[in-house]
């Protein structure tokens, strides 16, 4: 009998230290994959309890046979390997999901971890962690496309920002809950969970403070730079606008400051006329446009402001640009072959881009990286159709969620072309997904449902 091939590998790890073995060379057979390199770990640690470990080859996770990745690396048989061993992400953990009255067609969440979505109804409910609706504010007539929070203040009794957009051609500047508002509310609202929460919410606890007017379509998507001082909004009519948002507009609108950078709205200024002698109403501000940026030829669909200076858009004309927002000038353009649908960029790295489309395949753009004279991107194909929503974890650079019309989320890990996992639990399309935490994730879809999973280690 032919003796099975040996390859000597060293396990190295940046876990704590309960979690790491000598860095002495092992022998290991050379058909050993992902579940057996796991398996000898947890043997060396002699844990209580077994812990799932991922191991990284040279940045790549390992998703087949050591001998597989030694010939696909090129690598000397006779040369230890050594290999980084990490936490494996565990299965999702589903939660009971919301009921609403139309299609989830966005989500997002607050630092305080109250959960918001935004539906073709046109409202924008508020969600506690126990799925109880808190509040309900009519926001778009048509439906709400986008919400986007702004950047949390250090003041703990300042209420937070956050912008929504729609299919009535606005975006809307709103102020939130308080940031200590609960984030759960316990067993007694567990009737709540599964009805669109009309019963128990209070209404309009979103206060409007400022709307923009510049689009002549629907607006699809938005974002806010880093320090959420300005806004870029991108519609069906193929316009890409830069407005001023954030604290200043907010605190301009709410104390009516006739030195305001922005102007009160017609209909604001008749009702505060109307209250002469009464308390001062709070405005709605009109800001106007700072700069359109020019270059798209169809619907801009997803938008991504990781720094600054710097701003990336995706649209159905099959293009990524990359804009330089001081000068307006479009820096990079990078072109596909079927339209996009969004987009999102790395948290500690605005030279990487995650983006998806008709294609059904996310890709990642990497500037720093090129093909001789060409941009290059990487591609993980598993999705069965279109993917219309990226969100990328703001705990780790490596973990993205995407969400499809195929009625899936997947979990990724940019170091493998195979998806973590798979969430499963919509009945028709998913629309929309976003991180509640590093370890949480919620979604939107055409089934009337706001879905939410734990993921876990």
């Amino acid at each position: 009998m032919e003796e099975e091939t040996q390859l000597t590998c060293s396990f190295v790890t940046k876990l704590p230290t309960e979690l790491r073995i000598p860095e002495a060379p092992l022998a290991i057979p050379a058909k050993t994959s992902r579940l057996g390199l796991s398996q000898v770990v947890n043997q060396l640690l002699a844990l209580d309890r077994p812990r799932p470990f991922d191991f990284l080859l040279d940045g790549e996770l390992v998703r087949q046979s050591l001998e597989s990745l030694v010939l696909a690396h090129g690598v000397s048989t006779e040369s230890v390997l050594n290999i980084e061993y990490i936490l494996a992400v565990a299965p999702p953990k589903q939660s009971p999901p919301c009921q609403e009255n139309d299609w989830v067609s966005a989500v997002a969440c607050l630092k305080s971890a109250l959960r918001l979505s935004g539906s073709y109804d046109g409202s924008i409910r508020v969600w506690d962690g126990d799925g109880a609706c808190l509040s309900i504010t009519p926001a778009h007539k048509g439906g709400v496309n986008v919400i986007r929070p702004l950047p949390t203040s250090s003041s703990a009794s300042a209420p937070p920002l956050l912008v929504s957009a729609g299919k009535d051609q606005k975006a809307r500047l709103w102020t939130g809950p308080p940031q200590d508002a609960p984030a759960s509310h316990g067993a007694h609202h567990s009737a709540t969970r599964l009805t669109n929460g009309s019963a128990s919410a209070q209404q309009d606890t979103l206060q409007a403070v400022a709307v923009y007017g510049g689009h002549t379509d629907a607006v699809q998507c938005a974002a806010v730079n880093p320090v959420g001082s300005r806004l870029a909004t991108g519609g069906w009519d193929s316009h890409l606008f830069l407005w001023p948002t954030g604290a200043e507009v907010a605190a301009s609108a709410l104390d009516g400051s006739a030195a305001a950078p922005v102007k009160p709205s017609s209909a604001a200024r008749k009702k505060r006329k109307g209250e002469a002698g009464s308390a001062p109403a709070a405005a709605i501000a009109e800001p106007a446009s700072q700069a359109e940026l020019q270059g798209h030829l169809q619907c801009v669909s997803g938008l991504a402001w990781p720094s600054d200076g710097t701003l990336y858009s995706c649209s159905w004309d099959h293009q990524v640009k990359r804009w330089d927002t001081e000068t307006t000038a479009c820096v990079d353009t990078l072109s596909g072959g079927r339209a996009l649908y969004c987009i999102a960029a790395a948290p500690e790295d605005q030279q990487v881009v995650a983006f998806g489309g008709a294609d059904r395949a996310l890709r990642l753009w990497d500037l720093r990286v090129r093909h001789g004279e060409k941009q290059a991107t990487q591609s993980f194909v598993s999705h069965q159709n279109w993917i219309v929503d990226i969100a990328w974890s703001p705990a780790s650079p490596h973990h993205l969620l995407t969400a499809s019309h195929d009625k899936t989320l997947k979990l990724w890990d940019k170091r493998t072309s195979i998806p973590l996992h798979t969430l499963q639990g919509h009945t028709d399309k998913v629309l929309c997904c976003c991180w509640l935490n590093g370890q949480s994730v919620l979604s939107g879809g055409a089934d009337n449902l706001l879905q939410s999973w734990v993921l876990g280690q």
